[in-house]
């Protein structure tokens, strides 16, 4: 795979295009990513469905974001939550981190370093204690079960 796409990288840099690295990059990369999307599933845990992280992630940024804890996923139409997958978590945060960090300062009148950096400190906490509530969840949720099936004889 590595191959073809050097392969295909060197041939593009040899003809004279008005957009060179912008055809580079779509004439090189994008023939590659169905083999590499196989390769990362062949990699992966198969357990883990990847659409359906990708909506708890996308969930979870909405909370994060209104300064609610990342912990629970609740479907409302079923009256019911359930533990989110501390993957999603840890993604949805570095994904706030990266792309809503200045909303938040500005939303909370951040300006100075010191006070980004207790931001920052703060969303971390808030990461952590998310993850924390996470087992406590799975926890309970397993006694219950437990508690609540027919003792064996």
């Amino acid at each position: 795979m590595i191959e073809a796409l050097r392969e295909t990288s060197s041939k593009l840099i040899k003809e004279e295009e008005p957009n060179l690295k912008l055809r580079l990059l779509k004439n090189s990369i994008y023939p590659v990513i169905p083999a590499l999307i196989n390769e990362t599933k062949a990699i992966i845990n198969p357990s883990i469905d990847l659409s359906e992280t990708s909506k708890e992630i996308k969930y979870l940024i909405g909370k994060i974001k209104t300064f609610i804890p990342p912990n629970e996923i609740i479907v409302h139409e079923e009256r019911r939550s359930y533990p989110a997958n501390p993957i999603a978590v840890l993604n949805a945060s570095w994904i706030v981190r990266l792309e809503y960090m200045d909303d938040i300062y500005k939303l909370l009148g951040v300006s100075t370093v010191e006070d980004k950096f207790k931001t920052r400190v703060l969303m971390n906490e808030h990461t952590l204690k998310a993850l924390e509530l996470i087992e406590i969840h799975k926890n309970l949720a397993e006694g219950i079960i437990r508690a609540s099936s027919p003792k064996e004889k």
